[in-house]
């Protein structure tokens, strides 16, 4: 290996990084996984729509022409006048006010009202009785009935708030009370200082982190592997001899693990970009196919955006968001780089697996729950503590739940504990070396760590 030991390091980076690039599993798992993840949002993105047009799908009342009221219950009486005047409203059916509302004798019996509708195939009665469970309004058809089951349910959806108003209406309240008595109850909380939020803004403050941190959970678990294995290789081969001759300790660990940074941040980079092309062609499939159509995640972006002095989702906040994400692979990394250089033959592997697993493990898992503890004592630590961060800080970033000042600390700490996670990794990559075959003992590695060469 040629070049000054300042400039070793990077031939250390490009040869290890161009040995991942052009493996077959790497590409592979890059384009697969790309496409996966740009074909689901477009489905998901146009699916959510379909569905939002099959909710918002008009059912007419085109079929129904008379309706015929029986009221046994005696409480009734002038309810079809109501209606007439009800109908008018912006508030019930636009179809409502063609239908004929006639009021039968209360005498009537059911059977014999329905023999009179026999031949009226749009006409339908409807019979007004009360059970013990308090009014109940029966839908009748006479068979032969041109009037579909969709028109009879969507009627009755429209009649029940109109008798409940009728029968407060005949209570014989005032006005001003009438209005108090119809008030609707909602239910809401805010703290002090703060702008209410809505449920999508919730949404994407709960989900956010918790996408975020399974994906981050994912890909050490995948990659932290492979630079405890490439240490302890190179560890036990004689490629060690050769590298301490030509190489600083420390700017091979360098250079592997920053190559093996590089190329996790660089995958899961593509994959996020394959995510917002898919977000995007389906939005300009969407908005090709109805005039009318309005993105809901871009407006739930702008009122988190308005609800945070335009920090989330800013210029700046994806910048510090991108940051933390790179500073958290390379923290993870740098541990792995700790953990594998304190191994010293292949049986080791399997403990040294389960110390760095335990961590993200315990971490990640929090950081899936951290929404939960927004806000208190321990939500707050995990943005700061170097083993939880790199799960939540860059998606409290980006959605707002941190603030600038707030982000520069945290990421500073990640930087100071990466610095000192190479400067460890390196001592006892080149230290242990002279324990090569003996059992990893503390003293070993305490030894290690009090050598100043």
């Amino acid at each position: 290996m040629k070049g000054s030991l300042s400039s070793s390091w990077l031939d250390v980076f490009s040869f290890t990084f161009m040995q991942q690039v052009k493996s077959k599993a790497f590409k592979i798992a890059t384009v697969v996984v790309g496409a996966i993840v740009f074909i689901g949002i477009f489905i998901l993105l146009t699916f959510s729509m379909k569905k939002v047009e099959e909710d918002k799908v008009f059912i007419g009342l085109d079929n129904i022409k008379d309706v015929f009221i029986l009221d046994k219950t005696n409480e009734f009486s002038s309810i079809n006048s109501f209606i007439d005047g009800y109908s008018q409203s912006n508030e019930v059916h636009p179809d409502l006010d063609k239908i004929s509302f006639t009021m039968k004798e209360p005498t009537s019996q059911v059977a014999e009202e329905m023999s009179k509708l026999s031949d009226n195939t749009n006409a339908i009665l409807i019979h007004i009785s009360r059970s013990e469970d308090g009014i109940l309004l029966d839908a009748l058809l006479p068979e032969g009935t041109y009037i579909t089951e969709d028109e009879t349910r969507q009627l009755l959806e429209n009649l029940v708030p109109i008798v409940e108003i009728y029968r407060i209406s005949q209570s014989g309240l005032s006005s001003d009370q009438l209005s108090v008595l119809l008030t609707p109850t909602i239910n809401s909380f805010v703290v002090a200082g703060e702008e209410e939020a809505s449920i999508g803004e919730e949404l994407i403050k709960f989900l956010l982190p918790m996408i975020y941190s399974f994906a981050l959970y994912m890909l050490l678990i995948i990659y932290s592997q492979s630079i405890m294995n490439n240490l302890l290789i190179e560890k036990t081969s004689k490629l060690t001899e050769m590298l301490l001759t030509a190489v600083n300790p420390r700017r091979v660990i360098t250079g592997k693990i920053l190559a093996m940074a590089a190329v996790a941040i660089m995958q899961f980079l593509l994959w996020i970009t394959c995510g917002i092309f898919g977000f995007i062609a389906g939005d300009a499939f969407l908005r090709n196919q109805y005039s009318d159509y309005t993105n809901p995640l871009l407006e739930i972006i702008k009122l988190v955006q308005e609800n945070s002095d335009g920090m989330a989702f800013s210029v700046i906040a994806i910048i510090l968001s991108l940051l933390a994400l790179i500073l958290g692979f390379l923290f993870y990394f740098s541990f792995a780089g700790v953990v594998g250089a304190s191994l010293g033959k292949a049986e080791d592997i399997s403990s040294g697996t389960g110390i760095f697993y335990l961590p993200v493990m315990i971490f990640g898992m929090a950081a899936m729950m951290s929404p939960v503890l927004e806000g208190n004592f321990w939500g707050k630590v995990m943005n700061y503590f170097p083993f939880s961060s790199p799960f939540v800080l860059a998606a409290n970033i980006i959605n707002g739940s941190m603030g600038i000042l707030e982000g520069l600390i945290s990421i500073g700490i990640l930087c100071i504990s990466i610095l000192i996670c190479f400067i460890l990794a390196g001592k006892l990559y080149k230290g242990l070396i002279f324990f090569k075959g003996e059992k990893l003992t503390v003293t070993n590695v305490v030894k290690v760590l009090r050598n100043k060469n």
